[in-house]
């Protein structure tokens, strides 16, 4: 005999229940908020949507098992025209580089640069001493107490004398292991989608971000680094803060900046997400083919004036670039040679900027009134500024003509894409094209720019001694009146008073 069995109970539990109205109403006022604003609220699941993809990018934008990029070391330049050249010097006795060393051929830097800016024609290259110490090499320790910024394992550079105006320094910094993974780190690290400002963050956007962020952070490390030992013209703001910086990357698969392949072969999304998946504008060694280098200055925007010269790593090119400090040896000495060149340009750019900045100030509006004190400092300042503009930029043109030390110790490179620029064209040769067309243009706008102020200084100064002269005249009233207050009685003086209101 079997037992009584008792029926299933298929109502649901009132938990169950409370929990399903929840839901819903919840549901309901987030789609009433999104339908009323928005731009503020999303639409229900929209968010989880978005977050289902998480996976798939994630694993898209990740290099594969093998593949490795390594950021080996990053370049600063800075510049110093006749305004800034004792702020050099003033660094070098601090930096204890006054003084002879084993690479500055019988002479200390500073006699070399007084020397050479006396000349006419300027030209010429002298290594500067190591910073910090290479571990596992033979006597380079740093000759001075000066310690490399953080994540910095030691650095050195090349003092270079482009014109008897011009003086420049590039850096470079050799980064330590762990920092030289923060691009392995940034595309290996996985992302959850979120929504900022109305803005979809998607995984690849939060690992191009953070991949600015790094090179940010480089530049700010480079620029502080020269504010506060060698301060310079970009030092002094023209650009913001900013300097010009060079990162060199290698990579031990893939081939950054790959050229077009048949078939609509795409490359790997990492390359995307570090700006190295196009052609465009990418020059390319022509001694080293792997080696290319490009200006991010039209890519990116942050940073500011920084370019990246990638390579692929292999045997042929390992011992070249190694980047190491040895007795006497600088493997990349035509790198910082090219890149003092290309510095130039972002120079010429700060001049444009603060030419087109006093251009469009209040200074020139009439309907504003200003005091002349005020207006005369920023004239006297801009006269005193463009010395240096007038100098550098003669110069330049010169320099940037046929000049032929512009072009020496320099690696050649030519186009990736040479179907769109012109046959035999080098980025030396674009480098002078540039440099030679924007001088001779800010030279023309300075020039235009001064007259204008001269002009317009002239008419201030005989505004200004009208404004005297009626001052003056009215003082001369007022002691007048006094001095024959003192000699005339009460009854007269009303009547002198009168009289003075009747006449004026």
């Amino acid at each position: 005999m079997t037992g009584r069995q008792t029926p299933a109970n298929t109502q649901t539990p009132k938990t169950d229940v409370e929990t399903s109205a929840k839901r819903r109403l919840l549901y309901r006022f987030k789609y009433a908020a999104h339908r009323r604003f928005p731009r503020f609220f999303l639409y229900p699941g929209e968010l989880e949507a978005y977050r289902s993809y998480d996976p798939e990018r994630n694993t898209e934008t990740a290099p594969p098992e093998d593949e490795f990029i390594d950021l080996r070391c990053m370049w600063a330049v800075e510049f110093y025209t006749p305004a800034h050249v004792d702020d050099l010097l003033s660094g070098f006795r601090k930096l204890g580089w006054d003084s002879k060393n084993r690479f500055n051929m019988g002479t200390s830097p500073t006699s070399w640069i007084q020397r050479l800016r006396q000349s006419s024609g300027g030209g010429g290259h002298m290594p500067l001493d190591l910073i910090g110490s290479v571990p596992g090499t033979i006597n380079s320790r740093s000759r001075t107490n000066l310690s490399p910024p953080p994540h910095v394992q030691y650095m050195f550079g090349g003092l270079y004398v482009l014109t008897s105006s011009l003086t420049c320094v590039v850096m470079r910094f050799m980064f330590e292991k762990d920092f030289s993974t923060q691009f392995n780190k940034a595309l290996r690290t996985k992302r959850q989608t979120y929504i900022k400002s109305h803005t979809v963050c998607d995984p690849e956007r939060q690992k191009i971000d953070h991949i600015r962020q790094v090179r940010a952070d480089m530049a700010e490390l480079a620029g502080r680094w020269f504010c506060e030992n060698l301060p310079g013209l970009f030092s002094s703001g023209i650009l913001g803060g900013a300097l010009p910086t060079c990162e060199f990357v290698v990579l031990r698969q893939a081939e950054p900046f790959p050229p077009h392949r048949e078939g609509n072969v795409r490359p790997p999304e990492y390359l995307s997400v570090l700006g190295m998946n196009s052609t465009f504008g990418v020059w390319q060694s022509e001694k080293t083919p792997e080696l290319k280098f490009t200006d991010l200055h039209w890519r990116d925007r942050a940073p500011q004036y920084h370019a990246i010269l990638a390579s692929k790593d292999n045997d042929s090119n390992k011992e070249k670039f190694e980047m190491l400090y040895e007795e006497g040896v600088f493997f990349s000495r035509a790198i910082e040679a090219l890149l003092s060149r290309w510095a130039i340009l972002s120079l010429l750019e700060g001049y444009s900027q603060h030419l087109n900045a006093l251009r469009d100030s209040s200074l020139f509006r009439p309907r504003l009134r200003q005091r002349s004190v005020r207006i005369l400092k920023t004239l006297s300042h801009h006269v005193s500024y463009s010395v240096d503009i007038a100098v550098v930029t003669a110069e330049l043109i010169s320099y940037a003509g046929e000049h032929p030390w512009f072009s020496h110790e320099l690696e050649t490179f030519k186009p990736c894409d040479e179907q769109r620029h012109e046959a035999g064209l080098t980025l030396t040769k674009s480098f002078r094209s540039a440099i030679g067309e924007r001088a001779t243009r800010l030279q023309k706008t300075d020039r235009s720019l001064r007259d204008h102020l001269a002009q317009y200084g002239s008419l201030l100064g005989a505004k200004e001694n009208i404004r005297l002269q009626k001052t003056l005249r009215f003082l001369t009233v007022i002691i007048m009146l006094l001095t024959l207050a003192l000699f005339l009685d009460s009854d007269t003086l009303p009547e002198l008073l009168q009289w003075l209101r009747d006449r004026w």
